[in-house]
């Protein structure tokens, strides 16, 4: 009787042991895919949270075939992962860069760009501001000059980026509440012609 509960313990403790081994499996660290860790936006400018109360918006952003955001930039920190699709986004002097779905970033501050779905299929991208009370997610901003990139005496280029500068519906969209199952808000881009 005595080696029995000299081994009981033992016993015990192995088996527990082995189940907290087999639970390691399904620890939460075990259950994460890392998408993102950075200090830095897309363009290497350091994360800069806003002063005041926090906002967090999170919206589904959907942007049709053949179709832009227009010129726009950030005040706050954003995360985006896109879901599907594939977007070009514009930075102007500082090159252009194609995200495809799984792709995460975090997008220009205060630095103009123009995403646009150059393909036939919808990109749907997860947006995630993390603002603050009474300051924009998004701002309208003029397309940058395209003289760079047009040839001399050809304002055609030029004239059609500024056009599309002034009608930025969907940064309007960005900023509108309205809730779309759940708590989740799908955002459709407005197409410019």
């Amino acid at each position: 009787m005595s080696l029995f509960k000299t081994l009981l313990p033992t016993i015990g403790l192995l088996l527990f042991t082995g189940l907290a081994a087999a639970d390691d499996s399904t620890s939460y660290g075990n259950l994460l895919t890392p998408i993102l860790s950075s200090g830095e936006t897309i363009l290497g400018e350091p994360i800069a949270y806003p002063q005041g109360k926090p906002k967090v918006t999170a919206a589904i952003v959907v942007v049709p075939p053949g179709k832009e955001t227009g010129w726009h930039t950030h005040t706050v920190p954003l995360f985006a992962y896109i879901l599907e699709g594939e977007l070009s986004v514009d930075y102007g002097d500082k090159g252009t860069k194609v995200y495809k779905a799984g792709d995460g970033l975090l997008e220009a501050m205060n630095w103009p760009h123009n995403g646009v779905n150059k393909t036939a299929v919808p990109v749907r991208l997860l947006a995630v501001y993390m603002g603050a009370e009474g300051i924009a997610n998004a701002v309208a901003v003029p397309a940058p000059s395209t003289t760079s990139r047009t040839a001399p005496g050809d304002q055609r280029a030029s004239s059609r980026s500024s056009s599309r500068a002034e009608s930025t519906p969907a940064l309007a969209a960005l900023e509108r509440r309205r809730p779309c199952r759940g708590s989740a808000r799908r955002v459709t881009i407005t197409p410019h012609e």
